[in-house]
């Protein structure tokens, strides 16, 4: 290519050279003077000149030429490169072949000796075990026969015990199997009961409250019965504010009481003395006090009884003795209160022997004793 290049160049300095000449004589020529004495001169100029350009053209042609030879050698190198790089990529793909054929030789190579390895060792531990088989059928030689019908029987009580173990097995693999069973489905039971637990826990609570696991150690029954065991209080206390001259007043015992093993709130009732401002148990109450704290008491439950929506009207009360306990300060207070009552249209009817009685009831149930039987009087005012 840079020959080509170089002669290029050459042809066009030569068509420079060329055109330069003809330009020159055309020149020359034309400032030819017209009678030109020395027309063999001119004449001899010109045809060096024209000799001049016919060797320049052959020249040229000659150069065009050796360019056409040129092209022609680089078209054939150029096919002649193209042919040597298509073989160098054969050369280099079959190289890569041998290479890997050379590998795979050299790996078999290393698995022949291996190979041979093997063998050896096969042959030595051959040799070994043919040593060993003699030296054992030379032992045998010298041993007696063996008791076949023993050993025969042997192996079948071996057998047996075999199967009856393989039997056992089967048996204990098939509990294994029912106990992983009931070990998943008692999982499952548990996750669910425990599922179920937290969503009973609200219920449980509630539950554990209404049977009195709570602060105030309360059932819901004891609850509601000490609720309304207060409102009766509260009726009674009015009463016997008013029997006892205002000392005496009925509470529940707020301290919890230990029942059979366990702190529970009962019903127990303490009185409130104004004269010492202390409380006491109501056992320590003198039988006329306890007569009139008892009235006081079913008086207050008859009027929560009949303030109750729905609640029947207590309209008698029937007092069996207790009367000749009192001192006549108290019965004259007791008396007055049934008195406060007869005006509540309340009935109040007295069981009793205390022939004082007799002077302040004025309407009566006498009952008289003969020896025939009882005999029952009433007594009204005006008539004997």
């Amino acid at each position: 290519q840079a020959q080509v290049l170089v002669l290029e160049k050459n042809l066009a300095l030569q068509a420079q050279q060329q055109a330069h000449c003809t330009t020159q004589l055309a020149e020359k020529r034309a400032t030819l003077p017209d009678g030109v004495t020395n027309a063999m001169e001119t004449q001899s100029r010109i045809a060096k000149g024209e000799q001049m350009l016919k060797n320049l053209q052959a020249g040229r042609e000659q150069k065009r030429q050796q360019l056409e030879k040129l092209g022609r050698d680089l078209a054939a190198q150029q096919a002649q490169l193209i042919t040597l790089e298509q073989q160098q990529i054969e050369v280099a793909q079959q190289l890569a072949t041998n290479q890997q054929q050379l590998a795979q030789a050299l790996a078999k190579a290393g698995q022949l000796a291996h190979l041979e390895q093997i063998i050896q060792a096969w042959h030595t531990q051959q040799g070994r075990l043919v040593n060993d088989l003699a030296r054992l059928q030379a032992q045998v030689a010298q041993q007696a026969p063996p008791d076949l019908p023993s050993l025969e029987q042997a192996y079948q009580t071996a057998a047996a015990a075999v199967a009856h173990n393989q039997t056992e097995r089967g048996a204990h693999q098939e509990k294994w199997t029912n106990l992983e069973k009931t070990a998943r489905a008692l999982a499952q039971a548990q996750e669910a009961l425990a599922e179920l637990n937290a969503q009973a826990q609200p219920y449980q609570t509630l539950a554990n409250c209404t049977n009195g696991d709570n602060a105030s150690k309360l059932n819901l029954t004891n609850f509601v019965l000490r609720v309304m065991l207060e409102e009766v209080l509260q009726a009674t206390n009015r009463r016997l504010v008013a029997m006892s001259g205002g000392r005496y007043q009925l509470h529940l015992v707020a301290e919890l009481q230990e029942l059979g093993g366990k702190s529970k709130r009962g019903f127990n009732l303490e009185v409130s003395d104004t004269h010492t401002g202390k409380t006491r148990p109501v056992v320590s109450l003198s039988g006329g006090e306890t007569f009139f704290t008892s009235l006081a008491l079913a008086l207050g439950l008859a009027d929560v009884a009949s303030a109750q929506q729905g609640g029947v009207r207590v309209e008698a009360l029937f007092i069996d003795e207790g009367f000749g306990t009192l001192d006549p300060e108290a019965l004259d207070l007791a008396i007055r209160t049934l008195t406060d009552l007869e005006t509540q249209h309340r009935l109040v009817g007295i069981i009793s022997h205390v022939g004082e009685l007799r002077e302040r009831i004025p309407v009566r149930l006498e009952v008289h004793k003969y020896p025939t039987g009882s005999m029952l009087k009433a007594v009204t005012p005006g008539l004997a």
